[in-house]
């Protein structure tokens, strides 16, 4: 039985892109989200913390369901959903446009 339930945005690129963010940098996230409420929360939030969310892509959903212990370990179940469409060729296309939107405007 579990005690209790927290939902929050987040994800390795997300939260460094935020970090970077609130360090005042400017920050943009390329990644792949699903096309959901989840995936509008997720962009939502991003953008919520001066994240440039213009380079995330709408896909499947997918899910994460992260179990935490009483001793503070975790068990992860993925089901990667758009984070498993996201491509190298795609991710380079984007960094070439957020090249030219940083220098050029």
């Amino acid at each position: 039985m579990g005690s209790s339930i927290n939902r929050g945005p987040g994800g390795k690129g997300a939260n460094q892109a935020v970090a970077a963010a609130r360090l005042g940098s400017t920050a943009v996230l390329i990644a792949a989200v699903g096309d959901d409420a989840d995936g509008t929360y997720l962009v939502d939030a991003a953008a919520a913390q001066n994240v440039n969310t213009g380079h995330i892509r709408r896909e499947t959903a997918g899910a994460a369901m992260i179990t935490l212990d009483d001793a503070a370990e975790n068990f992860i179940v993925v089901s990667p959903g758009a984070n498993a469409l996201l491509t190298p060729d795609e991710v380079r296309t984007a960094l070439l446009k957020v090249g030219q939107e940083v220098c050029w405007g």
